[in-house]
């Protein structure tokens, strides 16, 4: 044991190099000295690693606190957070859109397909320009149920957390309840997602590209409603589906959420009262309803051409001169259309179609205040139902509709409605490119169906008073026969055609009746009623000076029922023709006649006309 310590003695004793490590002994040492070091270590050990476990203990409970205050925090802020219909609804209020531009560019055939097709496409592609913003200041705790919180955490999430929101327009679709039954207007899709800023009153400037593809039939069917007026019931809602994200620094989109069903409510968006008058006051001041400048019949073999020149219609450019965001196509061109038109019957009830008549108005430009030229071709029979149908009858006349309708058309005070219908003539455009075509044929026949039959009023008449333009009384007698004071005489009736071109007899007038009151200086003194209808004679002129068209009706006056209005008149009457052999009297007529023609039998009532004649 002594050698073994004498050996290790110096290594013990050693206080060596600096910076050499001194080993610690493994074997036993003795009570006094070598022990004593071993404790010492183990202590300091013992230390660290009590000091080790108390700050591990410490940074448990900071952490857990920190989880706990977050975790409330958290609940808190969850707890007070807007819902869905808060935010969609307080979003919408807050929202501010400058449309700056709104281009309508033309058609496509599909969405995935970028070139236009005015001809036949069915998604209507616009571009917008415009600037978005919101305003918080529009907002108010009652619109967060009172809750102050949920209006502070909305401004915290949107301008603090997100600051900027991407939105991707999926799908929105715009329909019309009606009778709990959902009728589709219209979807509507944008090219490329766009992103928006959050913050309050930063003007974000967007450029859409927007696919637009309508159901022009019950889009129509609600437009008809608004503009009668008729806003009860008018239950319009749009069904959007949109998917959001956060756009990061490097451009990478991290997805947010996907909302399928957001509900926009129209109805209490829009007031009706207040755009349709505005809208109807636009197009009431650019546009009138055409009026009939000039009218030509001519005859033909079997059926009449009838053209008809309007005046200016009216242009668009008086509405983009008043909307100078709205940007349309330099030729905005509407086709040919043909017209089917239905006729009042006797219960003034449009129900009489008339399938010989061919009318069509031609193609036209909706940019330029172009005037039209309608041609129509009325061929014969005309329908039984408007010949001869009988409204009311009595001794002396029988009024069918067709009575009716010439009657409303030859009194200035009456009004003549009828209804139209509309289809496109022509599916491809002949004059221009395609590309000029406002709206692909399809599209504006889905539009006139849609329409239906619409009813129009007539304001032309025709002034009955010019219509007979010279009667002329022959051999007029007054004589005692029988009895019985009868006058007799051989009326000549020119009635003026100045519409009318013909080269043949092709239109006859064959029975006439009416009434003749004959006035001497001023004063009524006998009545002619003809009640029954007296054959006539008629005859074609044409006036070479001023290339006029005349039909000349000769007949017999008839004098059954004559009657003396004032017997002191009538016996001065007879004093000047007894003593100078004739006198010079004046009267007023009201004719009724029959015209022939190829379209059949047609009475025209009412004909008012006045002169001078000599009474031998």
């Amino acid at each position: 044991m002594a050698s073994d310590d004498l050996e290790t003695q110096p290594l013990l004793g050693s206080q060596g190099r600096p910076g050499d490590e001194v080993a610690a002994p493994q074997g036993p040492q003795t009570a006094q000295g070598p022990q004593q070091p071993l404790i010492s270590n183990g202590t300091a050990s013992v230390a660290r690693h009590r000091a080790h476990r108390w700050r591990y203990l410490v940074g448990v409970v900071i952490i857990a606190a920190l989880l706990l205050l977050s975790s409330v925090k958290v609940s808190s802020f969850a707890k007070h957070s807007p819902s869905a219909d808060e935010i969609q609804d307080n979003v919408v209020k807050m929202s501010s859109v400058k449309v700056q531009n709104f281009h309508i560019d033309g058609w496509r055939q599909n969405r995935s397909d970028s070139g236009l097709d005015n001809d036949g496409g069915k998604y209507l592609q616009v571009t917008v320009l415009a600037d978005y913003s919101l305003n918080y200041d529009l907002l108010d705790e009652s619109m967060f149920g009172n809750d102050p919180e949920k209006l502070k955490n909305f401004r915290f999430g949107a301008e603090r957390l997100l600051r900027t929101l991407c939105v991707d327009l999926n799908n929105s679709t715009t329909f019309h309840n009606v009778n709990d039954t959902d009728l589709k207007l219209a979807s509507v899709g944008i090219a490329s997602p766009f992103c928006v800023s959050l913050r309050n009153g930063t003007v974000t400037p967007l450029n859409l590209t927007l696919l637009i593809e309508p159901n022009m039939k019950n889009i129509m069917d609600v437009l008809k409603k608004i503009i009668t007026h008729k806003y009860k019931g008018l239950e319009l809602w749009s069904a959007v589906d949109v998917t959001l994200y956060k756009q990061t620094l490097l451009r990478l989109n991290i997805r947010l959420t996907n909302i399928p069903n957001i509900t926009i409510n129209w109805t209490r968006i829009l007031k009706w009262d207040q755009l349709i008058p505005e809208w109807v006051a636009l197009l009431t001041d650019n546009f009138a309803v055409p009026q009939v400048e000039d009218l030509k019949v001519t005859d033909e073999a079997d059926n009449f051409l009838v053209k008809v020149q309007t005046g200016p219609v009216g242009s668009l450019q008086g509405v983009l001169d008043r909307m100078p965001w709205l940007t349309l196509p330099p030729v905005s061109v509407v086709p040919a259309i043909e017209w089917s038109l239905r006729l009042p019957n006797c219960h003034n009830k449009c129900t009489i179609d008339l399938p010989t008549l061919e009318c069509t108005s031609p193609e036209f430009d909706l940019m330029e205040n172009e005037s039209l030229m309608i041609t129509n071709r009325l061929g014969g029979p005309l329908p039984r139902e408007l010949l001869s149908h009988v409204c009311s009858s009595d001794d002396e006349n029988t009024v069918t509709p067709l009575t009716l309708i010439l009657n409303s058309l030859m009194n200035d005070s009456l009004d003549c409605s009828v209804e139209v219908h509309g289809s496109v003539a022509q599916k491809k455009h002949p004059r221009y490119r395609d590309t000029d075509m406002l709206l692909p044929p399809s599209v504006l026949q889905d539009i006139l169906d849609g329409l239906g039959y619409v009813p129009v009023t007539t304001n032309v008449t025709a002034n009955t008073t010019g219509i007979l333009d010279e009667v002329l009384i022959e051999n007029m007698q007054l004589k005692w026969l029988d009895g019985r004071l009868r006058m007799v005489g051989t009326v000549t009736a020119s009635m003026a055609l100045p519409f009318y071109e013909t080269k043949e007899d092709r239109v006859a007038v064959h029975n006439i009746k009416g009434d003749f009151e004959v006035y001497h200086k001023g004063s009524h003194f006998l009545s002619i009623p003809m009640r029954v209808w007296t054959e006539s004679l008629s005859e074609i002129k044409h006036d070479a000076q001023t290339g006029g068209t005349y039909i000349d009706v000769t007949f017999e006056l008839r004098d059954d029922d004559m009657v003396a209005t004032d017997k002191g008149t009538l016996s001065q009457v007879f004093n000047e023709i007894f003593f100078q052999g004739e006198t010079h009297v004046t009267f007023n007529a009201t004719l009724d006649v029959v015209v022939q023609s190829v379209l059949g039998e047609v009475v025209i009532t009412g004909l008012k006309t006045d002169g001078e004649t000599v009474i031998h």
